[in-house]
């Protein structure tokens, strides 16, 4: 017969289990809330201090400035065309790079032979300011445009997510490989079933690094040799210290990486369900 005390206990801990799923549940639907509220504390921060004059409105014009600058321009079309012109380049870069990464990438995480020969060049390139090899980008499609800036930020996003996915697939449990090799899955099988679904997680946060990675690469490939993009707007803004359209431009290209990040976010919930979330 069980104690008073072991009666106790195995009551109390089905009680603290409960409090804690319930205290995570209202911590999940707290986070929003705390991530808008912080952020409005910052520019309520940001609003007081150039109203207070302790910093130069000038040089750091105050949010509400910015903000009717911004819709200036948005219904003038002015901001339309840097916009699109930095959204284009940064989804084909982000794509292109992206899908031949993650392809390589996994044939290098399970080709040993493959990843011996590849794996030196890929690390080189990764350390390897992108930025710095824009010259040589020019160099090899001719001349400036369109295609050199997008290859250099494509090579950038390559970089990364082949690291990310020759990784992920490397750290897989090696308990799942023998597990499928006892129920006779021939290669394919393996990797549609162990291999491809271990990976996605991994692969998915190399994404979202290759995300952030092309928009920094394509807004300073946009400073220049160039007469459209975000990158454009706010290097030529800071030329002319007209620092209100420059803040523009960067609350422009701000907004444009967290639709990306959410987006990201929307696709990997669909093709990892079972994930679970963090």
């Amino acid at each position: 017969m069980a104690t008073i005390e072991e009666s106790a206990t195995t009551t109390a801990a089905p009680a603290r289990r409960t409090n804690t799923v319930h205290g995570a549940r209202y911590s999940v639907r707290l986070d929003p809330l705390l991530s808008a509220g912080f952020i409005v504390l910052l520019l309520a921060m940001w609003q007081g201090a150039v109203a207070a004059r302790w910093i130069d409105g000038r040089l750091w014009p105050s949010p509400t400035v910015v903000v009717g600058e911004m819709w200036t321009m948005t219904t003038d079309g002015e901001l339309h065309p840097h916009i699109w012109a930095t959204l284009s380049r940064v989804l084909w870069a982000f794509v292109t790079g992206g899908t031949v990464g993650v392809c390589l990438g996994l044939a290098m995480g399970m080709v040993r032979p493959l990843r011996a020969m590849l794996d030196p060049v890929i690390s080189i390139l990764s350390v390897m300011p992108k930025i710095a090899i824009l010259p040589l980008v020019y160099l090899a499609f001719g001349g400036y445009g369109e295609t050199p800036r997008t290859v250099t930020v494509a090579i950038a996003v390559f970089a990364v997510v082949t690291i990310s996915a020759m990784g992920a697939v490397r750290t897989i449990d090696g308990v799942l490989m023998e597990a499928g090799r006892n129920f006779g899955a021939n290669p394919w099988q393996m990797f549609r079933h162990v291999l491809l679904p271990g990976s996605l997680p991994a692969i998915f946060s190399g994404l979202r690094v290759g995300l952030a990675t092309a928009l920094l690469v394509v807004i300073a490939a946009e400073f220049s040799y160039t007469k459209e993009g975000l990158g454009f707007l706010i290097w030529s803004s800071w030329n002319t210290l007209a620092t209100t359209r420059m803040f523009v431009g960067l609350i422009s290209i701000a907004v444009m990486g967290l639709l990306f990040t959410l987006a990201l976010n929307v696709i990997e919930r669909v093709v990892i369900p079972w994930k679970k979330p963090s």
